[in-house]
């Protein structure tokens, strides 16, 4: 620490004894950041048997950072960090430049005590620690480049896990939106506990339309078993922001972990879409606007009825599409006599093809579709079900029916008055 200006009185906690870093350009919206304890150090040991042995106590630092960015387009990715370190962990007392105590009014020399552990001890007996060897995490786990006003520069760190949750707000400024991330200690897999927001209404969404986040998603699992927790935010946000798939491919194709990459993505999805509630409506289409009304009229029967199954007569995939925007909690099968839809439909959320023989009653055209569902013991006795199809051709006429059904003990259907 660097002793400056008339008012520092050489003390870790005065204010005064910091000084700005020179030359940084400050955007017009700096960001203020404040940690607490809850961060580890290697400095921080614990008297157990009479000897010194590191503990995963956390150190009671408080760090205070401002922000900065260049506001230069070749420099758009760049911020610079200043932090001010007040070590609140160690014993201390206030000494000048060369060493001299520093008094208070009574003559006492101003000290401090350090913080108390859990079990009654100091940390690090005492001494606290040196603030060189701390590193900062960013919730995008960024590579950091640390350096003290001394000169000292520790070179490159890289927050690989950081084990954090974060929340989410979004604020508007003079045409800007701006995104807030608050970061929290989160559970030791990385993927319990996941974080919950409110998702602004003016958030960008696919809707009705396909939308899909495949780059990268859970990169770290190329050679790690488990991902960052901004991974798992990553994840869980492009699911709640309503897109059609979330997809791996390096992960898979090359990584470590190919299998535990793909429980680990469809952990987050099931998650996420069981904490999800009250979405908005999708929104409305000038083309199919018949399909677009029966499917959502089909998607709110099968709520009040509490129906267990959908079933869509779809020759290109848009039926399904339309009724699989609305996000219903049970199942979509999609009835189909091509192979280009049923491929079409793989990609929309709780959509599975099922390819059938379309005849020339829509009814018997659906009745195949149950009839292989209850064969594969997806569809069981007693389960209600709402069917959209086109009419007299269940398949490529114009969607314009809906039923609600009922399969009886044989699996057989029933119409619901």
């Amino acid at each position: 620490m660097r002793h400056i200006g008339p008012g520092c009185d050489n003390s870790r906690k005065d204010p005064d004894c910091w000084e700005e870093v020179p030359g940084r350009f400050v955007s017009d919206m700096d960001v203020y950041m404040e940690f607490d304890d809850r961060w580890a150090h290697r400095g921080n040991v614990v008297n157990t048997n009479n000897e010194y042995e590191t503990t995963g106590y956390p150190t009671g630092l408080r760090v205070m950072a401002t922000a900065h960015s260049y506001g230069v387009s070749y420099a758009e990715d760049i911020m610079f960090v200043t932090v001010n370190v007040r070590n609140e962990s160690g014993d201390w007392c206030a000494e000048d430049e060369y060493g001299v105590p520093v008094l208070d009014d009574d003559g006492n020399q101003i000290c401090g005590e350090g913080m108390i552990m859990p079990d009654g001890t100091k940390l690090n007996r005492g001494k606290g620690f040196d603030y060189k060897d701390m590193s900062l995490g960013f919730y995008m786990d960024a590579d950091v480049l640390v350096g003290d006003k001394g000169g000292y520069n520790s070179g490159l760190h890289t927050n690989d896990d950081d084990y954090m949750k974060y929340y989410y707000e979004f604020f508007e400024l003079n045409d800007e939106r701006l995104s807030v991330s608050l970061a929290m200690i989160g559970d030791y897999d990385g993927l319990s506990g996941l974080p919950g927001y409110a998702m602004d209404p003016d958030t960008p969404s696919p809707g009705n339309s396909y939308g899909v986040v495949a780059t990268q998603m859970l990169e770290s699992m190329v050679n790690h078993a488990r991902p960052t927790r901004a991974e798992v935010t990553d994840v869980a946000t492009a699911i709640r922001q309503h897109v059609s798939a979330v997809m791996l491919s390096g992960e898979t194709a090359g990584g470590q972990h190919p299998v535990k990459a793909v429980e680990t993505m469809a952990r987050i999805a099931e998650t996420v879409e069981r904490s999800t509630k009250g979405l908005p409506d999708p929104p409305a289409l000038a083309a199919f606007v018949s399909t677009r009304v029966i499917a959502g009229a089909a998607v709110e029967i099968a709520r009040e009825t509490n129906a267990k199954h959908l079933i869509v007569g779809t020759e290109h995939g848009n039926a399904a599409r339309l009724m699989a925007a609305h996000r219903p909690r049970i199942p979509i099968y999609a009835m189909t006599n091509r192979i280009r839809a049923a491929r079409r439909t793989t990609i929309l959320p709780g959509v599975e093809s099922l390819i059938v023989e379309e005849h020339s009653r829509a009814r018997s055209t659906v009745a195949e579709a149950v009839k292989q569902l209850y064969d594969m013991k997806k569809i069981r006795p007693n389960d209600t079900i709402v069917a959209i199809s086109g009419s007299p051709l269940a398949i490529s006429g114009r969607t314009s029916t809906i039923r609600l059904l009922y399969v009886n003990e044989q699996g057989e259907l029933s119409d619901l008055e």
